[in-house]
């Protein structure tokens, strides 16, 4: 909040900085959505979390072709049927497969599924397939329309994109909170002006 007072003629007006609320409540948000940015950063590079683009409908209508399936690392000894999850093709092509699960037998080393789109009539045909290591990603919830650009995430240019606007953010809200004052007061007093060079202070 600022306050003008009388000046004399021709002198520069004076501008009085009041502490307010707001510099507190922005500094609170960019700090909320720098540890969100961080969060979801750490989560895709320890490889907890995973991002999957859907390019067919074999799971129409459940997950539409161009959405994102967002899937959860969990240990296979939790595996049941009506499980969605991702796995590579057991048919030497490593493509990845966005499929439910209709069947499953707990082995040594994993387990034995099988699977199947949901706009299929029958089941994938290297079922069943010993699906092995300790751990799958199973579908936790998706994403309409965004599902290509979600293929960024997994690319080291884009992890570090990540990671700078995270640690920028985070800066950002440690520079409000730590000179709320000079902060809030360098914002309220000068304005650009679009039509000169320079900055002009706000006559109220």
């Amino acid at each position: 909040m600022t306050d003008s007072r009388v000046a004399a003629p021709g002198a520069r007006p004076r501008v009085v900085f009041r502490p307010g609320w707001r510099p507190a409540v922005s500094s609170v948000a960019v700090l909320v959505l720098a540890v969100v940015v961080s969060a979801a950063f750490l989560s895709v590079l320890t490889g907890a979390w995973q991002v999957r683009p859907i390019v067919s409908g074999s799971m129409r209508p459940t997950l539409e072709p161009g959405g994102l399936a967002v899937v959860e690392r969990e240990p296979i000894a939790g595996l049941r049927a009506g499980d969605v999850i991702v796995f590579r093709a057991p048919n030497g092509t490593g493509q990845l497969v966005v499929h439910r699960v209709t069947a499953v037998v707990q082995v040594s080393g994993g387990a034995l599924v099988s699977t199947r789109g949901d706009a299929n009539g029958a089941a994938d045909l290297w079922s069943p397939f010993h699906l092995s290591g300790p751990y799958v990603y199973r579908e936790r919830f998706s994403l309409p329309l965004i599902g290509y650009p979600g293929i960024l995430i997994h690319t080291r240019l884009a992890q570090l994109l990540f990671l700078m606007l995270g640690g920028l953010l985070g800066l950002s809200a440690l520079i409000i909170l730590a000179l709320p004052d000079r902060t809030a007061r360098t914002f309220a007093s000068f304005r650009i002006n679009p039509f000169r060079s320079k900055y002009q202070p706000i006559e109220r």
